[in-house]
């Protein structure tokens, strides 16, 4: 029983010692109370916040070679230069041509129209249209791209540049002749 006696007075006197250190305080004894600061957690980035997106070249402009030869015997390589202009290079089966395109580009698609060009042997090449879609992640030749959904997040400060694109999956689509669409990956050069 002594030692619960002297439990409880113990306790007591914790318990009254903040009372006395707050009358000092008030007394203006020169005792001051510690001020413990929560740290507030820092600020969770909204859902909804918006990454810059690159501006509608970025990324793409350069200069590109079809991997493989069109209709087995045409090697097409192009350029996309600033704003919607560039140009084209074919040449194969004792033909050598070039010509103008103009071009855009919206979201990962790319549109690539070719104006007349000028060819050796007194011919002109057609105005015929390429569409690419930036290929990320191609597995294949000619396979349509994998591109994982896009996630909204916060970028830091000089993350407004976007990664130069190596690769696009592309179809070429003659204006006019005895040919059909055919499928290609185009390569940067540069």
């Amino acid at each position: 029983m002594k030692h619960l006696v002297i439990a409880a007075v113990a306790a007591a006197a914790l318990l009254a010692a903040p009372v006395a250190g707050l009358a000092d305080v008030a007394a203006g004894s020169g005792y001051q109370l510690a001020q413990v600061r929560m740290p507030q957690p820092a600020p969770q980035p909204d859902p909804d916040m918006r990454m810059p997106a690159p501006g509608p070249g970025a990324g793409v402009k350069g200069c590109w070679s079809a991997r493989q030869m069109l209709y087995g015997q045409y090697r097409l390589s192009f350029c996309l230069n600033r704003g919607s202009d560039g140009g084209y290079q074919v040449d194969g089966n004792k033909l050598s041509c070039s010509g103008d395109i103009d071009w855009s580009r919206s979201g990962n698609q790319v549109d690539i129209r070719m104006n007349r060009g000028r060819c050796n042997r007194n011919t002109d090449w057609s105005r015929d249209r390429i569409s690419c879609t930036i290929d990320l992640y191609g597995d294949a030749t000619g396979q349509p791209a994998y591109v994982p959904a896009q996630v909204r997040m916060p970028v830091p400060n000089g993350g407004g540049n976007a990664p130069d694109i190596t690769r696009l999956s592309c179809v070429y689509q003659p204006s006019t002749g005895p040919y059909g669409p055919v499928r290609f990956v185009a390569k940067r050069d540069n």
